[in-house]
């Protein structure tokens, strides 16, 4: 049964992830199309498919949750600045202007 066990686990973790990740996407949505006052974690978590505590779970609250958008939100851009700048030779703060 051990032996099952680290399979099991990793698959949990993944799940976790694949759970948090659409949660930051639909916060993401919501944030966009309502503005920060009239997103509601109840409609972040009916687009993520997740309940409204395990948003709260991962975040702990929508302040925390607005936070790790606009941090995923730098990083998806960081990211593709890199890219794009390996691409083309430029700097990554070339081809953030």
């Amino acid at each position: 049964m051990s032996a099952q066990q680290p399979g099991y686990s990793r698959r949990r973790e993944i799940a976790s992830r694949r759970r948090e990740h659409a949660v930051i996407r639909a916060a993401g949505e919501c944030f966009s199309q309502y503005g920060f006052r009239k997103a509601t974690t109840a409609e972040i978590a009916r687009r993520a498919g997740v309940s409204k505590g395990l948003v709260f779970h991962f975040y702990g609250d929508k302040k925390a949750l607005f936070r790790a958008v606009i941090e995923n939100s730098l990083e998806n851009w960081t990211l593709l600045s890199d890219f794009r700048a390996s691409e083309t030779g430029n700097s990554a703060l070339a081809e953030l202007q």
